[in-house]
């Protein structure tokens, strides 16, 4: 019953990840060296980072990728609209009791990240 709230809280953290896609898109200073004209391959480097995080030649970048998870998101939720409508209109019970867990149903809120796990030196 609570597709409709994850989903929502899902789409909330796809574009709270998009946010920070952008953020490192829009990065002014990696340093890396990418201002020394000795070391032409930092340049190179933040590009390719920038790149990957938002806009790619290609649309094989991060931000897009996340545009792809929120439609696939936004298809999912409205599959269970029609799903759920059509129970309602032929099952008085089913609608009552889908009204009634709706109407109860916990606030939406952006879905967590998953905690990182430390990285140790020979583990």
């Amino acid at each position: 019953m609570y597709i409709v709230r994850d989903c929502e809280g899902f789409k909330l953290l796809i574009r709270e990840l998009q946010r920070m896609a952008e953020d490192i898109a829009d990065r002014d200073k990696w340093d890396l060296g990418e201002d020394n004209p000795d070391l032409p391959s930092a340049a190179t480097m933040v590009g390719r980072f920038r790149s990957k995080a938002k806009e790619s030649e290609d649309s094989n970048d991060v931000f897009a990728i996340l545009e792809q998870h929120y439609r696939i998101v936004e298809d999912i939720q409205e599959l269970h609209r029609v799903i759920a409508q059509r129970y309602m209109e032929t099952d008085e019970t089913f609608a009552g009791r889908y009204n009634e867990l709706m109407a109860g149903a916990p606030p939406v809120v952006p879905l967590a990240m998953p905690p990182a796990f430390p990285v140790n030196p020979g583990q």
